[in-house]
């Protein structure tokens, strides 16, 4: 990923992707890209900017956005009970299915949240 935003590849490391995964192919090895629901809190990605411009992320209670820190910094979380956040979220794996990975691999489906212990109300 490029600064541990999901449906990215660093362009330093990795600047022809989908390459490196034919070459990978060519070689027997299959890629498995790991995908992450939090989503990295930086306005200029457009994961991020777009999530938020459409109401796809988790907010608590009161209305405020909410914003907790994972192994990618501070993060929205989409809200995937409702059916535009999930066409959107499935729609984002296309950068990866053109690529020719081999499979994805849906991390952190369990509850991780834990900055401060505490617990938040989410709405939609």
């Amino acid at each position: 990923m490029d600064e541990y935003k999901v449906f990215t590849s660093s362009p330093d490391r990795f600047p022809d992707f989908r390459g490196m995964i034919e070459k990978l192919a060519a070689q027997n090895l299959k890629v498995v890209a790991v995908i992450d629901p939090g989503v990295k809190k930086d306005p200029k990605y457009f994961v991020y900017a777009i999530g938020k411009k459409h109401g796809l992320f988790c907010k608590e209670a009161h209305g405020k956005p909410f914003i907790d820190k994972v192994w990618a910094g501070p993060s929205a979380f989409p809200v995937f009970w409702k059916q535009d956040t999930r066409l959107w979220w499935g729609a984002l794996h296309a950068f990866h299915v053109n690529s020719g990975i081999a499979g994805i691999w849906n991390d952190m489906n369990e509850p991780a949240e834990r900055v401060g212990h505490r617990c938040a109300t989410l709405i939609g």
